[in-house]
């Protein structure tokens, strides 16, 4: 079951235009925080509260990173803020073995994602 779990994100890593990534850092970042995301989510399926910890930590991170290659677009760094306290509640849930906070904060970073595309008007193309 895990293995096809893995298989899945795989393809969907795949599935990304190669030349979408390479065209700019904030594409790659992008699809970075997806992978990790599906890490996440993984994690909290198997109560792996360690791998879960280390994909918020980076998510956090990446969070960081991507702020610096969009044009200084306030909206970008506010909704970067809100997926970073999302990202942040996901590793304090994983720090204190909550299952189902970590399942809650994985939905409230989902929504995140979802929040700041529909905003800035851009999605990763296929």
């Amino acid at each position: 079951m895990r293995r096809a779990i893995g298989l899945s994100f795989a393809l969907v890593w795949v599935a990304g235009s190669q030349a979408e990534r390479e065209a700019k850092p904030s594409v790659e970042i992008m699809w970075k925080k997806l992978d990790l995301s599906h890490g996440a989510l993984d994690a909290i399926a198997l109560d792996d509260f360690e791998a879960l910890e280390a994909y918020a930590s980076d998510l956090v991170t990446l969070s960081f990173a991507g702020e610096l290659n969009v044009g200084g677009a306030e909206t970008y760094r506010q909704k970067s803020r809100e997926f970073r306290e999302a990202a942040q509640a996901l590793g304090r849930a994983a720090r204190e073995r909550e299952t189902e906070a970590a399942a809650l904060a994985y939905v409230d970073l989902t929504l995140r994602c979802l929040s700041c595309h529909r905003e800035m008007g851009e999605r990763p193309r296929k």
